[in-house]
């Protein structure tokens, strides 16, 4: 905290551009009803006063759509593949809330289990993208990041977390990253460290943003969603409650929820070819397309709606969790809640598993799956 600087916001654009003469440098704009990251632009300014970006900024790091290797089909190097390059332009994403950020060092584990299991495509983006993040001083209505392990003013997978104040920005580094980007900030920026009597005010304040926000959160309905007895029943039990079927009764299957989600990961890999040469492509998948697992004879694990449903919920909230320490597959953003046609709300779902996970009889044999 004792490098925290402060900022006028008028200084912002000052400072973006600054790190835009030696980086890509990409800020949240709004337009109507949508907001999404764009490469920053002096002449467009910049905007701190949105909720968060329609879409989650996954695809800086997980494009939708991307080409893996190259391989030639036919003479002497049939068979032989190139991998494609990595970029090597260093990035910087200014703006990104906590939520986000924190979704992306949980995909971190996924992606970069091991140094036997790395994705090299992630591990090269994630290395050379710094993240600035944003306190969220007023949390929108779907949101439930504090039930999920976050809060509004996280700083986990941030580099920099920045602080609203009005007038001011407070700019904490919270890596080596971000602190090698606050040593970039041009001089022309009048900074005031936050210590001493003005720059204590400016923590104080601070952290009041932080606790009204809490606050807010703390009054929505759905505050204190706890995944406690979902972890404690069986794969088995969970798998057999009785809710799938009404849950999924609405879906769609259409997917939005997975395509906005910031840790849905599910991916697709097919080769093309186009006469003597051929590229291996990954892109997006969602569990909830019937083509999703399917096997070549035509065999699908997950036939009906109901199990890919079932599938998407139980990988958040318990597939996940016992695979990552506990960490549930949801950072509590709440794009899935906003974008849903049919207005399948995931907190219900997770009431609902949780009234359900603690009404169920043990399914097995094993004593210490019964919820007190």
């Amino acid at each position: 905290m004792n490098d925290a600087m402060i900022f006028s916001r008028l200084d912002l654009p000052r400072i973006i551009a600054a790190w835009s003469a030696t980086r890509a440098v990409y800020v949240p704009a709004v337009s109507g009803a949508l907001t999404a990251f764009t490469l920053f632009d002096p002449e467009r300014g910049l905007s701190l006063d949105y909720g968060n970006s329609t879409l989650s900024p996954k695809p800086f790091f997980f494009p939708q759509t991307e080409c893996l290797l190259r391989f030639s089909t036919r003479g002497e190097d049939a068979g032989l593949a190139v991998a494609e390059p990595q970029g090597t332009q260093k990035r910087v994403i200014f703006g990104i809330r906590p939520c986000d950020a924190g979704a992306f060092s949980l995909l971190d584990r996924v992606f970069c289990q091991d140094k036997g299991s790395t994705d090299p495509s992630w591990a090269s983006r994630r290395a050379r993208t710094a993240l600035v993040g944003i306190g969220c001083n007023a949390p929108d209505a779907a949101c439930f990041c504090t039930s999920m392990g976050g809060g509004p003013h996280h700083a986990r997978g941030l580099d920099i977390l920045a602080t609203d104040l009005g007038d001011e920005v407070l700019l904490t580094p919270i890596t080596d990253k971000g602190r090698a980007l606050m040593a970039e900030i041009p001089a022309v920026a009048a900074a005031t460290p936050a210590r001493g009597a003005r720059g204590g005010t400016a923590l104080g304040r601070a952290e009041m943003l932080r606790i009204n926000a809490e606050a807010v959160m703390a009054r929505s309905p759905f505050s204190g969603l706890t995944l406690e007895a979902v972890a404690r029943r069986s794969q088995r039990t969970v798998h057999a409650l009785g809710i799938w079927a009404k849950i999924a009764e609405t879906c769609l299957n259409c997917g939005a929820c997975t395509f906005t989600c910031p840790t849905c990961h599910c991916f697709d890999i097919q080769d093309e070819t186009k006469g003597p040469s051929g590229r291996r492509v990954r892109n997006w998948d969602t569990c909830m397309s019937w083509l999703f697992t399917a096997h070549a004879s035509g065999h699908t694990p997950r036939p009906t709606k109901v199990e890919r449903v079932r599938q998407r919920f139980l990988h958040k909230f318990k597939y996940m969790p016992m695979n990552l320490d506990g960490r549930p597959g949801c950072v509590g953003c709440g794009r899935c809640v906003r974008q849903c046609p049919v207005n399948i709300d995931i907190r219900e779902v997770l009431r609902a598993m949780d009234v359900a996970c603690r009404a169920a009889p043990p399914s097995g044999a094993s004593r210490d799956e019964a919820v007190s």
